[in-house]
């Protein structure tokens, strides 16, 4: 009984370590989103005051 208490707290680790894994790639992503929808924003202010000179 020892062994499979064993088993399944090896496989909890495992299925903790990949949601951790997941999480970080999704806050990359995320950061990448904001970043670019930043960069969209400050170049449409930007044209919209070329614009208007």
């Amino acid at each position: 009984m020892l062994f499979l208490i064993d088993v399944d707290h090896g496989s909890f680790e495992k299925a903790k370590e990949t949601r951790q894994i997941n999480l970080q790639a999704a806050t990359v992503s995320l950061q990448v989103v904001i970043s670019l929808c930043k960069r969209k924003e400050t170049a449409a202010l930007k044209l919209s005051f070329k614009t208007a000179d």
